[in-house]
């Protein structure tokens, strides 16, 4: 398995999914990056790779971290795992994850919950 090729196609799997419809930018950024700063939401991604039968797999988990907050998150997504040569499975996997985190992500029979005030994209 090539950890860093994993790690690259999961940041840009969420980032890619987070993007349309947030009300703020989303941007990719590593650890200690400037975007990490107080006041700012991020998301964190949390991929453990492992072999199980012989079979690579991804456990995955997301959870928002606020690092101004001293409240830590007591509840968040329940964790996925999929087989990490399985792209539709993992794609899935995170859009489950996001629907439970984000509230422009939730999907139910009428469409995704409106932000309460926020701005209108170009699109709109």
């Amino acid at each position: 398995m090539d950890n860093g090729a994993i790690h690259a196609r999961l940041c840009e799997a969420v980032r890619g999914r987070v993007a349309p419809g947030s009300p703020v930018p989303v941007q990719v950024v590593e650890l200690g990056g400037e975007a990490l700063a107080q006041g700012r939401v991020t998301l964190l991604v949390h991929a453990t790779l492992t072999e199980v039968r012989g079979q690579p797999l991804i456990a995955l988990s997301v959870r928002p971290f606020r690092n101004a907050s001293d409240a830590g998150q007591f509840f968040g997504a329940a964790p996925q795992v999929v087989a990490a040569d399985d792209n539709a499975a993992l794609d899935a996997a995170i859009r489950a994850i996001l629907a439970e985190t984000l509230p422009w992500q939730a999907a139910d029979q009428h469409g995704s919950r409106p932000l309460p005030n926020r701005p209108k994209t170009k699109q709109e």
